[in-house]
């Protein structure tokens, strides 16, 4: 079955590589359209940390544009690290995560419905209809020891239940719902459990299974009064009217003294007087009435009131603040630790009111993820900046190059007119806005420098990237750049000031493009039609 969704799921992926060109665009992809489908299916195959690998390695060969092939043994220049692509966008990542952690929240999800339908019933005959195949697969695996309920209060440490797995009426599936419940299983009766809490029934537990191929005779002790390990210590003599009731032939003194040497030898006596103080489970084939308590998360919830959402487990804050760059814009290595500055990284993923292709450059920018020449290795010669020749690096590229700071020109009539400095480094440019003097003008400066910095900025890089790898198209001047960079940032103003509520960012924006339009330029190519008239 992993096999057919597997090649649904990568022929998808193939079909989707290039219907978008960002980051935000391809995990918006990968949410809605590929990753339901795959996950609706797999929720009824037992998780595999080997094929959960090849789900990981196609999704990052689909981040990074890469061709779909799930056999490749190489990959191309990578500049996101996966812990970042694999973190939550609280932790400024870029909110996937990884197939494993999906896969066993999906497989934890179905151990939850399957249990709470045979055992939240009072009787067998309220069960679901659709739990019934199930649940008879699981009685004849565990006969004659005890039905389903009974496995509920097994030890699934103890070697006997992996004994139970290999039974062929116990399938892949079932086994590994088995193995989640033991997992958030916390308490039948409202108290946490101990090692001896639970290991003391004796025929009812995960003791049972394993004695099975270790002795013929234990078929009789299934039918006698002995419940627990303390009946069988004290009393070895089985009575013999049991088990020829049940046709059984009765097992004689020195195999019972042989059972209770070896059970001594495996486990933990624990004394009749000591037994733990809730009622043990019997040998009724009545459902038991236990009002469960599991606990997937950091709090106990009872198992009626479980849902799909309650195997969801929240991770731990990802620690991947150290692992984002810092060094390409001259900040120091500690940076992020400031929680202020961490969660202005995390607006740059999506940023209001700009289009996705313009707001992640800049995200692209602070996590350094464009591909600079300098980051390629074995280049014969010194990365050259194809504007001005010199040494291309981040910082040349936002602040030095004379052809980005002669594009810049023209706009830096908005710092003059609001009389407030342009920013001089990458503290100044990406995480604080320019304070205008006018205190009037700040709000509305907020909304609408972002996006002035990022279409410029943009156009820049596109230009460079003709230069580089289109050396057969004419050449821009730094005026032609601007006026392409002003018309963009013209079109995102005009769709802000529509939906702007207008008695919230509307009039702030509204006034502060009206003093910008005292300058003759400005007004031309980047004040909006709505705010001239």
């Amino acid at each position: 079955r992993f096999n057919y969704v597997f090649d649904r799921f990568v022929s998808r992926l193939s079909l989707w590589l290039y219907k978008a060109r960002t980051y935000a665009g391809k995990v918006a992809i990968l949410h809605s359209i590929c990753l339901p489908v795959l996950w609706y299916q797999l929720s009824f195959v037992p998780a595999d940390k080997e094929l959960a690998k090849l789900i990981d390695k196609v999704m990052l060969q689909f981040m990074h544009g890469e061709e779909i092939n799930p056999a490749a043994t190489t990959t191309g220049l990578r500049l996101v690290k996966k812990e970042i692509v694999f973190a939550d966008k609280d932790s400024c990542g870029l909110d996937l995560h990884k197939s494993l952690d999906l896969w066993q929240q999906h497989n934890r999800s179905v151990m939850i419905r399957c249990v709470q339908a045979f055992a939240t019933p009072k009787s067998k005959s309220k069960m679901a209809s659709w739990i019934a195949p199930g649940y008879t697969l699981l009685s004849h695996a565990f006969h004659p020891w005890g039905t389903p309920h009974a496995l509920l209060f097994a030890n699934g440490d103890s070697p006997f239940m992996r004994q139970l797995m290999k039974n062929p009426n116990v399938t892949p599936m079932w086994s590994a719902m088995l193995q989640r419940w033991f997992e958030v299983r916390w308490t039948p009766f409202g108290h946490p459990p101990n090692s001896s809490s639970l290991d003391i029934p004796l025929w009812h537990n995960s003791f049972s299974p394993g004695l099975e191929n270790l002795y013929d005779h234990c078929l009789c002790i299934d039918s006698t009064p002995s419940t627990h390990f303390g009946h069988a210590q004290d009393h070895q003599d089985v009575p013999p009217v049991a088990c020829v009731r049940t046709n059984l032939e009765p097992p004689t003194k020195q195999w019972m003294a042989t059972l209770v040497t070896k059970l001594s030898a495996l486990f933990h006596i624990v004394p009749v007087d000591e037994a733990p103080p809730f009622k043990l489970p019997t040998t009724s084939n009545a459902c038991q009435t236990v009002s469960w308590m599991i606990r997937p998360d950091q709090e106990p919830i009872l198992l009626t009131a479980a849902s799909s959402k309650s195997a969801k487990i929240k991770p731990p804050p990802a620690a991947i603040l150290s692992l984002i760059p810092t060094r390409h814009l001259n900040l120091p290595d500690d940076f992020y630790s400031d929680p202020r500055r961490a969660k202005q990284l995390c607006t740059y993923r999506h940023p209001e009111h700009i289009l996705p292709r313009y707001g992640e450059f800049i995200f692209k920018v602070l996590v350094c993820a464009h591909a600079m020449q300098y980051l390629f290795q074995f280049r014969d010669s010194q990365p050259r900046c194809v504007f001005c020749d010199a040494n291309e690096t981040y910082q040349h590229y936002l602040f030095a190059c004379p052809f980005g700071q002669s594009v810049w020109q023209p706009f830096k009539q908005i710092q003059r007119i609001l009389q407030c400095s342009f920013p001089r480094n990458a503290v100044e440019l990406l995480f604080e806005t320019p304070k205008p003097s006018d205190r009037f003008y700040i709000r509305g400066f907020r909304k609408v420098w972002p996006i002035v910095r990022a279409c410029v900025y943009y156009q820049i890089w596109l230009q460079r990237n003709d230069r580089t790898f289109r050396v057969d198209l004419t050449s821009k001047a730094p005026m032609e750049i601007a006026i392409h960079a002003a018309c963009l940032v013209k079109l995102h103003l005009a769709q802000l000031l529509q939906v702007l509520p207008l008695k919230k960012g509307y009039v702030k924006v509204f006034n502060l493009l009206k003093q910008l339009s005292r300058d003759p330029w400005l007004k031309q190519h980047l004040i909006p039609d709505a705010v001239q008239d």
